[in-house]
């Protein structure tokens, strides 16, 4: 990944619970970069675009479970010693765990009807 003094662009589905709720908990974590986090519902109108975390630090961009990886990275503590145990792990099958996440969330986690903007 990058060093700590990267900004991180993050772009999460707002009408997630869980992606609402998890951007939430971020922020009260952070003690390093800065995050700015960026709802898919104000840069994109296609739903395909939902389905995937996608963070960028500087001119590199993860998605998926490398996303989560990239800002479990940037944290201190606890995140960051399990993006190390992560980063251990095959990729696809890191991905594969989370796109069965992702493709249940709304059913699992339900979903906001209305955007709020971090």
């Amino acid at each position: 990944m990058s060093n700590n003094q990267d900004t991180l662009l993050i772009y999460y589905d707002a009408g997630c619970n869980l992606c609402t709720s998890l951007v939430e908990r971020l922020k009260t974590l952070s003690q390093g970069p800065i995050f700015n986090c960026i709802p898919y519902q104000i840069v994109s109108t296609s739903p395909l675009h939902f389905n995937e975390l996608i963070v960028i630090i500087g001119a590199k961009e993860y998605k998926a479970a490398e996303a989560v990886i990239a800002i479990l990275s940037q944290m201190k503590g606890l995140p960051r010693m399990l993006a190390r145990c992560l980063q251990l792990m095959p990729v696809g099958i890191l991905n594969r765990c989370y796109y069965v996440i992702a493709r249940n969330r709304y059913r699992l986690f339900g979903q906001n009807r209305t955007c709020t903007i971090h």
